[in-house]
């Protein structure tokens, strides 16, 4: 006599980013298509919390990784249910029952890659959650909202805004002295409008919200306002008073202790006003316990209540079914966005030739002809990008296009503008 012991996946997250899979002709896409090879144990250590690990075992369920993502796979009966065959776990997950990893980079330079603020306000590591606690996802994916633009604060280059048509990236570092027109202009760029049906709900600053209950706040003030007295105030997100911080100092302060270890762990809407006019509304998630500097972020998929699309059973505790009544495991999804750079070219030529009037790059000082600048970010990617410092001339027969190389370091620097660049040498350019 023998039996079958029969594993189904109880949900897969995927975890896609950019640097990998969107290619170098600025398309976001985060197509997997795009790189056969990507392996993400090579980007991320996946560690399951003691907690999930104990609870993996009591359950008979076991954690996989794949390419892509991370699955949890369980121990199941089948049931028929009239003309359903339903897949029921061996031992029943129960209402509340949660899961969380840690997200370890693996690679050095991943922040130079990631397109991650590197001066955030606030410390925070990411936090992804099929829970849907601050109620504004989007199935099937696990990062919030990018958030609108902001006039009452600076802006990093690389940081997101939406609008209600498109999507902009900070192209340099911002605020309302050289960016009279608010978001899209000439200091922003648009990387894709919502009608071209690309995946836009890449993770952001919007996401790094797991905090400790001590750590400390950065102002990034307008240029010329100074930052001196105000209040923070943390919010119940009904919108609940917990608790205000106020200050007032006699000199300029660039940033402010905050103390919430007399606050229970919780999820709350900090919000940071000061005198001046500097704005800022953030959601913080406050775990002791759970946070951990060295990660780039924690997975937190469970079971709780009413979930829709989010959902990881039945009502009855089978596993979740299609609409064709099938047995059909759920697939969230993690985008990790690409930085964008500069590309500046420094040159060792006495009489370097000028680039085409249509091409990528023009010079940074146009009297010592020293170096060569792209004329907007262009992101960086494992595929090569197409930088032309000339185009082919259609009139001839000979090809007279000549294309500068891509970054071979991915060492960021940033300039007295706020612009982050890549640095390439070049001995000489021939046309």
């Amino acid at each position: 006599m023998s039996f079958a012991i029969t594993y189904k996946r109880l949900f897969q997250v995927q975890l896609l980013h950019g640097f990998f899979l969107n290619r170098a002709d600025r398309l976001v896409d985060f197509n997997p298509a795009n790189f056969a090879g990507y392996q993400l144990e090579d980007l991320l250590e996946v560690l399951p919390t003691e907690p999930t690990r104990r609870w993996l075992k009591g359950h008979r369920a076991r954690f996989l990784i794949d390419s892509y993502g991370i699955s949890v796979a369980q121990r199941v009966m089948e049931q028929p249910a009239g003309a359903i065959l339903e897949h029921h776990p061996q031992v029943p997950v129960e209402e509340g029952s949660m899961l969380e990893f840690g997200l370890k980079a693996r690679q050095p330079d991943w922040l130079n890659y990631s397109n991650q603020r590197l001066r955030p306000n606030v410390p925070g590591i990411h936090f992804f959650s099929n829970l849907n606690v601050f109620g504004d996802l989007t199935a099937p994916f696990l990062a919030r909202p990018l958030p609108g633009y902001n006039d009452k604060r600076a802006y990093e280059m690389g940081e997101l805004a939406r609008t209600n048509q498109a999507i902009y990236m900070a192209k340099r570092a911002i605020d309302t002295k050289n960016n009279p027109t608010g978001v899209g202009g000439i200091h922003w760029q648009r990387l894709f409008v919502f009608n071209q049906n690309l995946p836009h709900q890449f993770c952001s600053t919007e996401d790094q919200v797991l905090l400790p209950s001590r750590f400390s706040y950065r102002f990034s003030p307008l240029k010329n306002k100074t930052i001196k007295k105000g209040s923070f105030t943390l919010k119940e997100l009904d919108n609940t008073t917990v608790k205000t911080i106020n200050f007032d100092e006699a000199e300029a302060i660039q940033q402010w202790l905050l103390d919430f270890r007399d606050v229970s762990t919780g999820f709350y809407t900090l919000e940071v006003q000061s005198d001046s006019g500097y704005e800022d509304l953030i959601k913080v998630y406050l775990n002791d316990t759970l946070y951990d500097p060295s990660l780039f972020g924690v997975l937190q998929i469970g079971q709780q209540g009413a979930m829709g699309d989010f959902r990881l059973l039945e009502n009855n505790g089978s596993l979740r079914r299609n609409n064709d009544d099938k047995t059909e495991f759920p697939v969230f999804k993690i985008l990790i966005k690409n930085r964008h750079t500069y590309w500046q070219y420094v040159l060792n030529q006495s009489d370097p030739p000028n680039p085409a009037g249509n091409a990528d790059v023009e010079f940074l000082d146009p009297g010592s002809k020293k170096v060569l600048i792209t004329k907007e970010p262009v992101p960086l990617s494992r595929s090569l990008a197409q930088v032309y410092f000339q185009h082919d001339k259609p009139a001839t027969e000979i090809d007279e296009t000549v294309l500068l190389p891509n970054p071979g370091s991915l060492l960021v620097h940033e300039d007295e503008e706020g612009r982050y660049y890549s640095e390439i040498y070049l001995s000489k350019i021939k046309t």
